[in-house]
């Protein structure tokens, strides 16, 4: 069963927003995390439009966050973390997979991209579902993708 992050309450209604996210690690095992406008970090990732795969979303989205292209490794994990944005109330789907970067893309990125120690990227995480997935990463060790 997957897990699930936040509070559902009863007097709203929920959007589903399935998503995409990669946990991509560095030579020197550091994971790449961005950080928004706002100050929120997240894992670089967002949500699945509706003629994409997780796995076609994520390559567009480190192409467009981060500026990289990748290459994907497992699904590590899904999550549910419901939010309230400014998109209204939404029910993120979260799927999380190992990735690779493997060459930096010309185009401007849209975020600023971190590199972190994991212990010290999680409690930085805007979502519970993040932080989790991270967590998960580091009790099973680093797969490689």
């Amino acid at each position: 069963m997957e897990p699930v992050f936040g509070t559902r309450r009863d007097d709203l209604v929920y959007a589903a927003r399935p998503g995409a996210y990669g946990l991509a690690l560095d030579e020197r095992s550091r994971i790449a995390i961005v950080r928004l406008e706002d100050d929120r970090y997240f894992l670089p990732g967002g949500g699945i439009e509706p003629d994409e795969t997780p796995e076609t979303c994520l390559l567009r989205e480190f192409a467009e966050e981060i500026a990289w292209s990748i290459r994907l490794g497992p699904l590590l994990g899904r999550a549910t973390q419901f939010v309230e944005s400014v998109r209204g109330p939404l029910e993120v789907q979260a799927h999380y997979f190992s990735v690779a970067l493997l060459s930096p893309i010309t185009a401007p990125p849209e975020h600023q991209c971190f590199w972190l120690p994991p212990i010290e990227a999680i409690p930085l995480m805007a979502r519970e579902a993040d932080r989790w997935a991270i967590g998960s990463l580091l009790s099973k060790g680093s797969p490689a993708p």
